[in-house]
């Protein structure tokens, strides 16, 4: 089944821990993410952007990957069980070719039912390799939830799309560098900042929350129902061809 992270904080030692951004990684039953992090708001508000279509500069960018992850079983050096958890990059905001490049974390599950992932890698920050935790709160998305991934890799393109439920984010580089959207169905109204209104929404809409980059992607054609997506099928978008490499029609 699929999972969905939502990242609760970061921390470079020797500094404290702190959440800079809106974390989401969505990870398919076979392996593939996309994962997103965006930087909050300035203005302490809940929605990220405040343009209706989502668009946000890329200076608010911190990190964007799409790749495959593989976890093993291992022993932390006090001997405890934990996972460890290799992320593969197939694109990423950061590299241009991430061919070979991959992080490896140790997981350990806490008693409040997160996982606290500890690991080493280049703080962007410095520029130095420094040991970090991030702590997640993981969801496996129910038996019932609707699950697609979609993947293009072509002459000058290649991208990831993933589908789980009410979320679905995809990450696109091309010779003019990146694009990524993240969708959410949402119900209710959207946060918004100091001083503003909430957005009302109707329940059950589709609404792009993030968007970054000019390439055209297709997330709203897909989630819309304006294509029918068939496994190994394929979905056309601005001359892309986008494969669905994995398919779960649960409920939509």
């Amino acid at each position: 089944m699929g999972t969905v992270s939502y990242r609760k904080h970061i921390r470079w030692y020797p500094d404290e821990a702190s959440e800079p951004t809106s974390t989401l990684v969505l990870t398919s039953p076979e392996n593939r993410f996309v994962d997103l992090r965006i930087l909050l708001p300035p203005n302490g508000g809940t929605k990220l952007s405040n343009d209706p279509t989502g668009e946000l500069p890329f200076d608010r960018l911190d990190w964007a990957i799409a790749g495959t992850t593989i976890s093993e079983a291992a022993t932390a050096p006090t001997g405890e069980p934990i996972r460890r958890s290799t992320f593969r990059h197939w694109v990423s905001s950061r590299v241009m070719d991430p061919t070979g490049v991959c992080d490896v974390g140790d997981m350990y599950p806490q008693e409040d039912g997160t996982t606290l992932e500890k690991g080493a890698m280049a703080n962007p920050a410095t520029g130095r390799v420094a040991d970090y935790d991030e702590l997640w709160t993981d969801l496996l998305a129910p038996t019932s939830d609707y699950i697609a991934v979609l993947r293009v890799d072509a002459a000058g393109v290649k991208g990831m799309l993933v589908w789980i439920g009410a979320l679905c984010q995809a990450l696109a580089r091309d010779e003019q560098g990146i694009t990524l959207e993240r969708w959410e169905k949402l119900e209710g109204a959207l946060g918004a900042g100091d001083g503003e209104e909430s957005e009302e929404v109707d329940e059950g809409t589709w609404t792009r929350t993030v968007r970054m980059g000019t390439r055209e992607l297709p997330c709203e054609s897909v989630l819309t129902g304006k294509v029918t997506l068939e496994k190994d099928g394929v979905v056309a978008c601005q001359g892309d061809m986008w494969q669905v490499v994995e398919l779960l029609e649960g409920d939509k």
